[in-house]
């Protein structure tokens, strides 16, 4: 798959926006690392080191509502490594919409590099470490009762509406039937899933985990924060920390170092029902691939990127194409 250069914003512009609304002071920007949907800079001023980022243009006042709420609501937590820490505009607002329809958000530096580090079965432990600690946080704020694939759902529901993207020719025709049996498959299982519903971060995979050697210092890019099953987010996860990247058609993840993840989430949240993730980590997979292939046709649908080889869409959509429908049972 080939990711755009999603950039909402021209960088001369920054500058600018960053003064007016921030009181910035000599400021210098430099782009990081193209996210799905956001653009995000590095800004060094007299004042120190943030981080700004630039929203797609479509992004709903509601999940920035939710976002900021989250982000407030963690700030400080004990068992929660550092997140976001938003800086208001001069004028006390959260953020600054652009003539593009971008939102811009100023947030605090935080060290470390956004990447699984080369002791990736480490990497991993720290980071299911991380999401314990997350998740205990996440479980103290307040949720309306939802789905435990409310997200899945919510994103199944908009996929639907939109027109298909551009996609490879050997999918074309199996487009409209895909879409009909993952709401099939999310309907069976959104009633089969223990414990109670929290926020969730939403996108947790190696590069929104910000790691000092195999520690981890912080967690960003709460974007795509929304209500649903702990155990899903868990489950998902461990998949992003464990798969294989280099796999194109077919989706396959290193077990053992799915298993050291889980085991290390454990060691942090004794009452998660591990038993019951490990016991059907073949339907969770498919549940991972379902999350993945709509991710990224919604992307498509946006215009961020187009669906080509790249970054493991086939391989998910392949895996749901071939699973037999016993094998989603939860």
């Amino acid at each position: 798959m080939t990711v755009y250069a999603n950039r909402w914003i021209r960088e001369s512009m920054l500058v600018p926006l960053l003064q007016a609304h921030w009181g910035l002071r000599q400021v210098q920007i430099e782009p990081e690392r193209a996210g799905h949907v956001n653009s995000s800079f590095r800004v060094s001023c007299s004042e120190g080191l943030f981080v700004v980022r630039a929203s797609w243009p479509a992004k709903s006042r509601a999940q920035l509502r939710r976002e900021q709420t989250v982000l407030r609501a963690l700030g400080g937590a004990p068992s929660c490594p550092e997140v976001p820490r938003l800086r208001s505009t001069v004028h006390g607002h959260p953020g600054v919409r652009t003539g593009q329809g971008s939102w811009l958000h100023l947030f605090e530096w935080i060290d470390g590099r956004a990447e699984l580090p080369a002791d990736a079965p480490g990497g991993t432990r720290a980071a299911m470490r991380a999401l314990a600690g997350l998740h205990a946080a996440l479980a103290a704020l307040p949720v309306r009762r939802a789905s435990p694939v409310r997200w899945l759902l919510e994103r199944h529901r908009r996929v639907v509406r939109r027109s298909p993207p551009q996609m490879p020719g050997e999918i074309n025709g199996a487009y409209e039937r895909m879409l009909e049996r993952i709401g099939e498959r999310l309907a069976d299982v959104a009633s089969a899933v223990p414990g109670p519903m929290s926020w969730l971060h939403g996108d947790f995979h190696p590069g929104n985990v910000l790691f000092d050697g195999v520690e981890v210092r912080g967690i960003i890019d709460f974007d795509d924060v929304g209500a649903g099953a702990q155990l899903f987010e868990t489950a998902f996860a461990l998949f992003t920390f464990s798969r294989c990247t280099t796999a194109e058609e077919q989706f396959e993840f290193d077990a053992w170092r799915w298993e050291q993840g889980l085991r290390a989430y454990a060691e942090a949240a004794p009452a998660t029902a591990v038993g019951w993730l490990r016991a059907r980590c073949e339907a969770m997979v498919l549940l991972f691939c379902v999350d993945q292939v709509l991710m990224h046709l919604e992307a498509a649908q946006r215009g961020l990127w187009i669906l080509a080889p790249g970054v493991g869409f086939l391989g998910c959509w392949n895996k749901l194409q071939c699973a037999p429908q016993s094998a989603w049972m939860v």
